[in-house]
């Protein structure tokens, strides 16, 4: 009760201590200052139960005292003399002699050693959990991006009203910086009918092949116009997978499509839904496709690919402005640069599509349009992750990190205290085996090797709980399907065993104190 009373005290001194760095990490998540209460009055009563549990284990485990009567206890907790099975015996061994007496020990204290596994398989949880979700927030956003379920590496063109789309690409390919471009429908919402998120995002692509970060996990993209795909949150929610149908509605008109995929894409909460133009068309036979992606080439990022766009069509607009040369700082040109600054005020913030204007000075009339400015806005996916999701891939990258260093401190102390136990209760027949001729070096190896049976049985189901913990963690908080790396997993695994292997081989250090002439005295 007095340890357990220190450690839940320190642990809530720690917690306080803790508050405002919690509250700056959540600050960067949210873009605002926040302030969050210490709740001194729940530390206390988490304390409290801390110390509660702690004295009900031990006294569980100190229950044990009743089975040992004074006679018992002199033997060392033998009742009866007995000549049971000699498990390994070691003149039938032909391997190495610590590792079969280490085997022997192991199952001479096969309870224990399930306590251990327990411990290891709990500890390793987290530890794998964080190390998975460390890898996954490492590079950023790059981990979001793969979830998105969009082609996060391109720029979206977004053309005016009344202009050909096809033109704008055409012209975009021969930008410098382009590496390829295609021509598609904007995000539209469409309604889904019986559904609980009745009306939801769709995306829609000509050619799936084209794209390159929309891959399902599940079956394929569509292909014809009575084909869909849709996002891993509305399949679970609604129980749909692939072969049902969905009836689709948008401007009053039904249409029944097929599920051909399920993919992971934490959008609307996985809500969203995948058409074919030719069957998005279907149901909104109006619609004219007024956005051109636009893909990088290989070291050009974002941001370049972008700024050479952007810069292409303002030079564009300015020559056909002034017939495609400097013609001075005459009257005429005056007129259109005024007009010009005023009409790109009103398409970009008044929502007006088309503007014709005319000015007459005297007997000249000087008349012009927008029919020039082609380009409504770019935007980029990977713009708008960067700025919502980069500062909470940060605050989770630390957090993981912390964690998972945290919980290799909790496993050392475990195996430390397990092993020092050892050392103590085993300390006259360490002696004994020392007097036979084992150096200290066999005798620490061979307590190490002891508790690697079920520390690799824990990592194995440490590593199952991880799968089935990360996957409901995603679920939960994204709607979205876990990206857990199974090669960085087991590699975590063999360190965690290595680790364990090397720290209760440190901690059974002490045996190199223990002297056969000291226990000879004793």
């Amino acid at each position: 009760m007095i340890a357990g009373g220190i450690g839940s005290l320190l642990g809530g001194i720690m917690a306080l201590l803790s508050t405002p760095l919690v509250n700056r990490m959540i600050g960067k998540m949210m873009g605002r200052n926040v302030y969050g209460r210490s709740g001194l009055a729940w530390v206390f009563v988490i304390m409290l139960l801390v110390i509660i549990v702690v004295v009900l284990f031990a006294l569980i485990k100190a229950g044990i005292v009743k089975r040992y009567p004074p006679v018992v206890a002199f033997r060392k907790g033998i009742r009866t003399h007995h000549f049971g099975r000699n498990i390994l015996p070691l003149e039938k061994i032909h391997t190495n002699i610590n590792l079969a007496l280490s085997l022997k020990a192991f199952f001479g204290s096969l309870r224990s050693g399930i306590g251990i596994m327990i411990c290891v398989t709990v500890a390793g949880t987290a530890m794998f959990f964080s190390v998975v979700n460390f890898d996954f927030f490492k590079n950023g956003t790059k981990g979001f991006e793969s979830i998105m379920g969009r082609d996060v590496n391109a720029v979206s063109v977004h053309v005016r009203s009344g202009v050909d789309p096809w033109q704008i690409k055409e012209e975009i390919l021969n930008i410098p910086e382009a590496r390829k471009a295609f021509v598609m429908y904007d995000t539209y919402s469409i309604s889904v009918k019986n559904s609980s998120n009745f009306s939801m995002l769709s995306a829609i692509y000509e050619d799936y092949d084209e794209t390159e970060n929309i891959h399902p996990y599940m079956g394929r993209c569509p292909r014809y116009d009575n084909e869909v795909m849709i996002g891993e949150g509305r399949r679970r929610r609604e129980n749909i997978g692939i072969g049902d149908s969905l009836v689709l509605e948008c401007n009053g008109i039904e249409k029944k499509y097929i599920v051909t995929g399920i993919i992971n894409t934490m959008l609307d909460g996985g809500m969203d839904v995948y058409l074919t133009s030719k069957g998005y068309e279907k149901i909104n036979c109006n619609a004219r496709e007024d956005v051109v992606a636009v893909y990088p080439k290989d070291g050009v990022s974002l941001e370049e690919l972008e700024e050479a766009v952007t810069a292409y069509f303002d030079s564009n607009t300015a020559l056909k402005n002034t017939g495609g040369e400097d013609s001075g700082e005459d009257i005429e040109d005056r007129i259109r640069t005024a007009a010009n600054e005023k009409i790109s005020v009103l398409l970009s913030q008044y929502g007006v599509t088309d503007v014709d204007y005319a000015v007459q000075i005297g007997d000249e009339l000087y008349t012009g349009n927008s029919r020039d400015f082609r380009i409504k806005e770019i935007t980029s996916y990977k713009g708008s992750i960067k700025t919502q999701l980069e500062p909470m891939s940060s605050a989770f990258k630390n957090f993981t990190l912390a964690g998972a260093v945290m919980v290799a401190v909790i496993v050392a102390v475990i195996l430390v205290i397990l092993t020092s136990g050892d050392v103590r209760r085993q300390r006259e027949s360490l002696g004994i085996m020392k007097g036979l001729g084992y150096s200290s070096r066999d005798l620490m190896i061979q307590m190490a090797i002891k508790i690697m049976p079920v520390t690799i049985v824990g990592v194995v189901l440490a590593n199952v709980c991880t799968i089935y913990l990360n996957r409901f963690f995603w679920n939960m908080a994204c709607n979205a399907v876990a990206v857990t790396n199974i090669p960085v997993m087991i590699i975590t695994g063999a360190l965690l065993i290595l680790f364990s292997f090397l720290v209760t081989y440190i901690s059974a250090g002490r045996i190199k104190k223990i002297s056969v002439n000291e226990l000879m005295s004793e």
